[in-house]
């Protein structure tokens, strides 16, 4: 008897007030969240298909830029107008160079300066 009264009473603790079962609440729950996962799931789907698609379409405007720009580099060697000494003055150690060359250059000359002005004084000493 016992057991039949504990069974009662289970069977009543699964059923609302108003006489609903709580597991049919719950089926529906279970069945509601997982058509709104599908949605979100079929919404962010499609959201990274058009990703993809905005990705395919910039790597294609890439590509192309790249191939023009291999093929004026290639009609600038064919020209002789990039070569590898072209390339090299246009570098930054071609700047700096050039720089320690105009320095060595502007040094030489004030050595230059000096030692005409000191052979001219020599000169003059022994033309007097």
């Amino acid at each position: 008897m016992l057991l039949l009264v504990q069974a009662a009473g289970t069977n009543r603790g699964d059923q609302k007030e108003d006489g609903r079962p709580h597991r049919q609440d719950q089926r529906r729950g279970a069945a509601a969240a997982e058509a709104e996962d599908a949605k979100r799931l079929g919404a962010e789907t499609d959201e990274m298909k058009e990703q993809r698609k905005g990705l395919v379409q910039e790597e294609k405007e890439t590509l192309a830029k790249l191939k023009g720009l291999e093929e004026t580099e290639a009609k600038l060697q064919e020209e002789g107008v990039l070569t590898s000494a072209a390339l090299f003055l246009r570098s930054e150690e071609a700047a700096c160079a050039a720089k320690l060359f105009q320095e060595e250059n502007r040094n030489a000359k004030d050595l230059l300066e000096e030692l005409t002005e000191r052979q001219t004084e020599v000169q003059n000493t022994y033309h007097r």
